[in-house]
């Protein structure tokens, strides 16, 4: 089994001997038989231990265990306790399992990133495979979910995936390895431990293969997710443009295939948009303006594209400026310049003139707000809410979140990169000129 155990981290890659990887360890079977592979093994490694306050003092009596096993063996350890049950009657959340891998994780993460560890280790092995496929199956999951565990998630490595229960239970005895039991483990109200109790023996029952026949086909359908994100990522390519802070889909996209819903949740489930969400966005593709969110992106639907982009917003931008110069910005470096010479027009579309006659200092540059209004080059003085000016301009949902407004006098004056108002044209009479150039 050693010897499977290293092959099987170097076949996936998991991580070398110079990383330095957090065990997370319960005291159970599978995690006591890890911290014994990595001991033997000489990785460099600590072990974290999470206590849930449960089954009326087990939990603490398995983080003691960890704790004598880490001092008896030298090893760096660290623990932790939060009360999940506690939590739940205060309102927070209502499953147990999920709130309790919530905190556990946060917490690893936050010892791993603290710490500087290269990885944290569960202890997930092949049976918990089958049964996670099987949880899976039951819930009606895709191509996608019934891949099964993956071996490395981010920072999560998983080195004895490739090992049956029945694999580590001979090497605990082999080892005399100490170890604990969870009596929560045996408990068939959920329904994990229904799958592995209940179900699982009855398939072995019916296939003696049972175990190696679910493997391959997990693998299978690992192989045939990855052919068909390869193609979807060649028929998706013409139509999806990833900008330095938003990603653009042309809807375009969709226009070939029937099941638009299915078609969409494929290419954007990457951000966490679900299937329900994806089928709503396609039949209210009309609605322009409609936004849908996941628990960390943004969906924007636009007249002929998809917005998606992180929920974290730009602050306003606010600044007063005195006199002309170079003025450096997150939205770019800001360059005014004044200059009595009307032959100099530079006719770049980045660089906008205003008449100097007419433009008092100090001006103000700021991001848009509401109830702007603004009077176009194009209609003589009247003025129009901004809001409706870019979109007759067709400015996109995140692109008009970046828009420059430059203010004088209590009038929005110019719109950076885009026109002036008309009260600011440059006219035969004017004796200085001022340039905005936005870089």
């Amino acid at each position: 089994m050693y010897y499977k155990f290293l092959k099987y981290i170097e076949s996936k890659n998991l991580f070398s001997f110079s990383d330095t990887i957090l065990l997370a360890v319960s005291g159970g079977r599978d995690s006591m038989s890890m911290m014994h592979l990595f001991r033997t093994a000489g990785y460099n490694f600590a072990v974290a231990h999470f206590n849930h306050k449960t089954r009326n003092g087990e939990s603490d009596r398995d983080e003691n265990f960890v704790i004598e096993q880490c001092k008896k063996n030298g090893i760096c350890y660290y623990s932790t306790n939060v009360d999940i049950k506690s939590l739940l009657k205060k309102g927070e959340g209502n499953n147990f399992q999920d709130l309790a891998r919530k905190y556990r994780y946060e917490w690893l993460e936050k010892i791993r990133h603290d710490h500087k560890f290269s990885y944290i280790a569960t202890a997930h092995n092949q049976d918990d495979n089958i049964e996670t496929f099987l949880y899976k199956l039951i819930k009606g999951s895709g191509i996608k979910g019934l891949q099964g565990i993956k071996p490395k998630s981010d920072f999560i490595v998983r080195p004895l995936l490739d090992l049956s229960r029945q694999y580590i239970d001979r090497y605990i005895a082999e080892n005399e390895i100490p170890f604990v039991d969870d009596s929560s483990n045996t408990l068939t109200g959920y329904d994990r431990n229904f799958i592995r109790h209940k179900i699982i023996p009855l398939f072995r029952q019916l296939h003696p293969n049972f175990d190696k026949r679910i493997m391959v086909s997990i693998r299978n359908l690992i192989s045939n997710n990855e052919l068909f994100n390869f193609l979807l990522g060649e028929y998706s390519k013409p139509y999806i443009s990833k900008k330095k802070d938003h990603v653009e889909i042309d809807k375009n996209m969709l226009s070939t295939y029937d099941n638009r819903g299915d078609l969409l949740y494929n290419t954007i489930s990457n951000y966490g948009f679900n299937h329900d969400q994806c089928r709503d966005i396609v039949n209210s593709m009309e609605n322009i303006g409609t936004t849908y969110e996941s628990q960390a992106y943004k969906l924007v639907n636009d007249r002929e594209k998809f917005f998606i982009q992180y929920k974290t917003e730009l602050l306003p931008f606010y600044i007063e400026i005195h006199e002309p110069g170079t003025y450096k910005t997150e939205y770019g470096n800001v360059i005014i310049k004044e200059s009595d010479n009307l032959q100099e027009l530079d006719f770049n579309s980045n660089i906008k003139y205003l008449n100097g006659d007419k433009l008092v200092f100090p001006v103000i540059l700021r991001t848009r707000k509401p109830g702007d209004i603004f009077s176009p080059f194009g209609l003589k003085g009247k003025t129009q809410k901004l809001k409706k000016y870019l979109n007759d301009k067709k400015v996109s949902g995140p692109d008009k979140k970046k828009v420059l407004i430059l203010e004088s006098g209590g009038l929005i004056q110019l719109i950076a990169g885009i026109e002036i108002s008309y009260n600011m044209r440059v006219t035969d009479e004017c004796k200085k000129m001022i340039s905005i150039e936005i870089k």
